[in-house]
């Protein structure tokens, strides 16, 4: 059910149309006859979409949008308006209305028109917000992990660090960590690094391809901070990146790490973007 808000200074008009949309069964429709009227009610009231005649007296629905926006909402918002009124409807779009109706001409087009207008305009809004409201989670998630998520491409070059490198490798956060193909590996055990390039190659070049490993690696001020990290890589051939998601896995060590012989490939769910 979509919650519709209407705002009109004709009582008729206002009727008929909540009648309209109503009886489709897919809106429930409060309506208000003045824009001020509609701010108090958005104060208490939950609603989806927001309609509203240009003309009225006191507040038109120009500044009643305005007066939203400039509260932080964005409820999407429909301007109805005079045919002929072009000047309305730019002053309208350029104010943050998603749209607008042109009133006169057949009664039973228009509605429809509304209708559908609604139900689209609401629809984009929601899966926009969700997508919003999804990347918020990711970057909450990237932000506060201790391990360390990586996005690089072929050459070596790392494109994305999350801020827990910062935080474990000590390196400053206002500076990039390994920012170019000639230090992206300064981070590693020299004694490790060959077979590391080897494995990053190895799945650079395998679409959908991980790998884990074990290597040593160093802080920013060169001693040997973290020992037997865990890499677990994927990549895809279309965009020619990878991500890598490292995790210490024990206490600091100056022994090498176990190689496993046996490698293994698999697919999986892909870390870097497609």
């Amino acid at each position: 059910m979509i919650r519709v808000l209407y705002a009109d200074d004709e009582p008729s008009l206002l009727e008929i149309t909540r009648l309209y949309l109503e009886r489709t069964g897919e809106f429930s429709v409060d309506t208000v006859e003045s824009a001020s009227e509609g701010l108090t009610r958005l104060k208490t009231g939950q609603y989806d979409v927001i309609l509203s005649d240009y003309q009225m007296p006191g507040m038109d629905g120009i500044r009643f949008l305005r007066q939203i926006r400039a509260d932080g909402n964005t409820i999407p918002f429909i301007v109805f308006t005079g045919r002929g009124r072009e000047d309305v409807v730019i002053d309208a779009i350029d104010s943050g209305a998603d749209s607008y109706i042109q009133k006169g001409g057949n009664p039973q087009a228009q509605f429809a028109e509304l209708a559908h207008k609604i139900t689209q305009i609401v629809r984009r809004y929601q899966a926009e917000r969700k997508v919003r409201e999804g990347a918020a989670r990711f970057r909450a998630l990237f932000e506060n992990i201790w391990d360390i998520i990586q996005i690089f491409g072929r050459d070596g070059r790392v494109l994305y660090n999350s801020p827990s490198a910062y935080r474990i490798l000590g390196f400053p956060e206002v500076e990039p960590v390994y920012s170019h193909a000639n230090n992206a590996l300064t981070y590693i055990h020299p004694d490790d690094r060959e077979h590391v390039v080897s494995r990053y190659k190895e799945v650079g070049t395998t679409p959908g391809s991980s790998q884990s490993e074990e290597y040593r690696m160093k802080t920013v001020d060169g001693k040997l901070s973290l020992a037997g990290i865990r890499i677990h890589q994927q990549s895809t051939m279309s965009t020619g990146l990878a991500g890598s998601l490292l995790r210490p896995v024990r206490s600091p060590s100056a022994s090498a790490p176990k190689r496993n012989s046996k490698r293994s490939t698999r697919n999986s769910t892909r870390l870097s973007s497609s």
